[in-house]
């Protein structure tokens, strides 16, 4: 169900950010770029969940019941969340869920284009002028910044032409640095990695530390250049900072991080580039790859052969049997069974569904543990779902107790003639 879908991603994100954070760590200790692993980590928290999606979507059945495959972890935790919602329930959840989902994204989709209308109203403001001999936007408030996507171009505030000559070089070397690095992509696809899975904090984190390591590495760059320009290059930060300036929404911008982000930006180019600890960069690196795994393997579908029934054994041998050795159910006298959809019975549609679950010791149908192998007709799964709860079986006797036993049972809805 969506639920566990989105319960496997949020776990999974959650160890490839700490992962990136030791991976940023451990590059920022040797000197080297660290935007990388926030960009791996934005991508990967945004992929697992619609990979999951399409998986569910491709070896989905015309019921929405299928169970989900997913870590033991998880199908524990999706298992104690759902035990008591039969499979109708589960159905309608889902439901809400993809709802949510497509409401929020699609509003924040619109969010985004929007936001790129209003950029070009107010471009239509902007002059065309000249800053350290570099061909430039001019705005009262907007900038310094770079805009677009197929044709980027640097926006700047006409406050910059009244800064030091060596700033207004910086100035336009940092945004030029944005240019040819592409950052304007990435921060594109920050923006709609958010508005795909908007449910998913972590990936709003990840985007978040990901446009920071952008700068960071941007103000790097423009250093490694000009190594004697450091002090110049944070007084160029605070006077950006303190000018009265709207964020630039789709854009790379100079002076749009937090104080915080700030704070950190200044520290780096303000301290003299010193030995680097390796052994802490290495263990640091070594904790980055342990959570690597660790969230790719969250992420990653159990086979059917190790799939357990949420968390539960739906058989007493440590393997799986196949399709074709799975024993059928024997009801009960008296027991109830599906009802004939009354609409496909004035149709004269007649069917059959084939499902496999679990019938527990006290010979009820665990509804967590169905699964439709084959069925004619969504209305004939339906009737089936809605009856097996409230059907009752033989259970399995195992050396004289009765025991939990994975079965197969058909059901066929025939028109009597």
């Amino acid at each position: 169900m969506i639920s566990t879908v989105m319960l496997t991603a949020i776990l999974a994100s959650l160890a490839l950010v700490v992962a990136a954070h030791f991976a940023q760590s451990a590059l920022g200790a040797l000197g080297k770029p660290i935007r990388a692993p926030w960009v791996f980590a934005t991508a990967a928290a945004w992929a697992i969940p619609l990979s999951q999606v399409l998986a569910l979507g491709l070896r989905s059945s015309p019921s929405a019941s299928a169970p989900d495959a997913s870590l033991p972890l998880v199908a524990i935790v999706a298992g104690a969340m759902t035990a008591r919602m039969d499979v109708q329930a589960r159905a309608v959840l889902d439901g809400w869920l993809i709802a949510a989902w497509s409401i929020v994204s699609l509003a924040l989709l619109v969010r985004v284009l929007l936001a790129r209308q209003a950029l070009r109203h107010a471009a239509a403001q902007w002059t065309r002028g000249e800053i350290a001999g570099a061909p430039v936007w001019l705005s009262e408030i907007h900038g310094p910044a770079v805009v677009g996507v197929v044709n980027p171009e640097i926006v700047v505030p006409r406050a910059i032409a009244h800064l030091p000559m060596p700033q207004q070089t910086l100035a336009m070397e940092h945004e030029r640095e944005h240019v040819r690095a592409h950052d304007h992509w990435l921060s594109l696809g920050a923006l709609l990695a958010i508005a795909t899975v908007p449910w998913n904090p972590l990936v709003w984190l990840a985007v978040r530390r990901l446009r920071i390591a952008i700068e960071i590495d941007c103000d790097a760059r423009v250093l490694d250049a000009q190594p004697t320009m450091r002090a110049s290059y944070a007084t160029l930060m605070l006077n950006v900072a303190g000018w009265p300036s709207r964020t630039v929404r789709n854009g790379i911008a100079l002076g749009e991080s937090a104080a915080t982000a700030l704070g950190r930006r200044l520290r780096l180019v303000t301290s003299e580039p010193s030995s680097r600890g390796t052994v802490a960069a290495s263990l640091r690196a070594t904790a980055a790859c342990v959570l690597l795994v660790v969230g790719c393997d969250i992420s990653t579908n159990v086979p059917p052969s190790q799939r357990a029934t949420l968390g539960q054994s739906a058989v007493q041998s440590s393997q799986q049997p196949s399709i074709s050795d799975l024993p059928s159910a024997t009801t009960v006298d008296g027991s109830p069974s599906a009802v004939y959809p009354a609409s496909l019975r004035a149709a004269g549609v007649e069917g059959d569904v084939l499902v496999q679950f679990v019938v527990d010791a006290e010979g009820e149908a665990v509804p967590s543990t169905l699964k439709v192998i084959k069925s004619s007709h969504d209305l004939f799964t339906q009737a089936v779902s809605t009856a097996l709860p409230k059907m009752r079986f033989v259970p399995t006797q195992l050396k004289g107790k009765s025991v939990r036993q994975l079965v197969q049972q058909p059901f066929a809805f025939r028109i009597a003639k």
